[in-house]
């Protein structure tokens, strides 16, 4: 990695910690939706990461293990057991089958 582009995430870093603590704004915002209709009952466990900060239970940017539901809700396996949450709390994420694997076998 080239210094400039190490700069370049060293303040977003900086940046992020600055946003998580309240003290600035972001520089820029994402929205994603999910489309809710496409998952089944039954589907199969994904990976999403935790986009929100609203439950004391979930971490923010940890990477959990979903199922989803028609209803718009998911169901999540953290620490203190099952619960469900709004699939809004989650933005899904692609794994490549060497990582999913790994991370399957240390969630098992």
């Amino acid at each position: 990695m080239n210094y400039e582009r190490f700069e370049r995430l060293r303040e977003g870093v900086i940046e992020a910690g600055q946003v998580l603590r309240g003290e600035r704004k972001p520089s820029r915002e994402f929205t994603y939706q999910i489309e809710v209709s496409q998952r089944g009952k039954g589907a199969q466990p994904e990976w999403a990461i935790c986009v929100t900060s609203d439950e004391d239970a979930l971490i923010p940017l940890k990477l959990y293990r979903i199922k989803y539901s028609k209803t718009g809700y998911v169901s999540v396996v953290d620490e203190e057991g099952e619960k469900l949450c709004p699939a809004s709390w989650f933005v899904p994420a692609r794994l490549a089958p060497e990582v999913r694997q790994q991370v399957a076998a240390l969630a098992s």
